[in-house]
């Protein structure tokens, strides 16, 4: 699976060791669990990991995980911690530059893996530009 082909190249990487890996293989099983975690490891999604997001006027930007199939896009972005609000944000932030990138249906969710909680963040709906409105909401 790809989360056991993910962990084996950290531990040969050196980066868990085989406590670790145990652990955070049985933490992944578990989150599988959940239908809505494990569709987001569906075969028929096109996925980029640490893909990074360029806009011209915000910063460059990493984002965990986003799945892209038809029309759809999803931002998943891992958490290890507590829940903040600048999660969301951060979120929020990844969703409108891939809305600057023409995307139209974009979702957002966290994902605190110490918790196995899933926040949803507000879908965008964005109406894509006809080619003709130049951009000046003519």
């Amino acid at each position: 699976t790809e989360v056991e082909e993910v962990l084996d190249q950290a531990k040969e990487e050196g980066l868990i060791n085989s406590s670790e890996y145990n652990a955070m293989r049985q933490q992944f099983e578990s989150l599988l669990q959940q239908e809505q975690v494990a569709s987001w490891f569906d075969s028929s999604w096109e996925v980029r990991t640490e893909a990074p997001i360029l806009s011209p006027d915000k910063p460059d930007v990493r984002v965990d995980r986003i799945l892209f199939k038809e029309d759809r896009v999803v931002v998943i972005d891992y958490k290890s911690g507590e829940p903040r609000k600048k999660d969301e944000e951060q979120v929020m932030t990844y969703m409108s530059i891939l809305a600057e990138m023409d995307y139209v249906k974009i979702e957002g969710y966290l994902l605190y893996l110490a918790t196995g909680s899933v926040v949803s963040i507000k879908t965008l709906a964005i109406k894509k530009k006809e080619n003709n409105q130049l951009g000046l909401g003519l």
